[in-house]
């Protein structure tokens, strides 16, 4: 039994490393990545713990924690790391597994802002605040969380209550269509892997 569980935790981490195209093993835990992380006084575990927990192959660890959805993909860890093992490329990799396998987000608020950051920039070629923030609040169910900040930045030229198209918005949306053409493929390929390695379907 023992065996068994030690080479399910095993598959976990040869199945990260599949999709981060990198090896784990090779990092040596020194810790730089974190203490370069904007985001580690954020996160209830740290990068080079995130590496640890993936050596060890702690599936459940690592999915339940917040701290996969609220790295913000700076590269600061990889640029960071002496090995060059890219710890950014793994937390990558576990977002997807965790997608791919239908796993439920910690932090339902970053998947949510990222859909409606780039649905804006799909349509308007360009950010638009009042809207990213006003339907983040509908998804906190808070319409007027923020209200109290509105008028000193309307006051100084902050917002801007109408949106705005870039010229090249029609490019923009041909670019989005490339990208996730590209992605849809990528995706594809990583589902099949995962699904070979379980011999199952998500």
């Amino acid at each position: 039994m023992e065996l068994l569980f030690e080479t399910a935790k095993l598959k976990f981490t040869r199945i990260i490393n599949q999709l981060a195209e990198n090896s784990v093993e090779k990092c040596y835990l020194c810790g730089k990545c974190t203490a370069g992380c904007p985001m580690a006084y954020e996160m209830d575990i740290q990068i080079h713990q995130i590496m640890r927990f993936l050596k060890l192959g702690e599936e459940k660890v690592l999915l339940k924690s917040r701290a996969i959805w609220q790295c913000v993909g700076c590269q600061t860890c990889s640029s960071r790391c002496p090995k060059e093992v890219d710890p950014a490329s793994f937390v990558d990799a576990l977002r997807v597994y965790a997608t791919l396998t239908k796993q439920k987000a910690s932090e339902r608020a970053v998947e949510q802002f990222n859909y409606i950051f780039l649905e804006i920039i799909r349509h308007l070629g360009r950010i638009y605040e009042v809207g990213l923030v006003g339907l983040l609040n509908i998804f906190y169910m808070q319409p007027f969380r923020d209200i109290a900040l509105a008028p000193k930045m309307v006051i100084g030229g902050k917002l801007n209550f109408i949106p705005h198209k870039i010229k090249g918005s029609k490019e923009i949306k041909r670019i989005f269509l490339a990208c996730e053409e590209l992605a849809q493929k990528d995706l594809k390929a990583k589902k099949e892997l995962i699904e070979k390695e379980f011999q199952t379907t998500f």
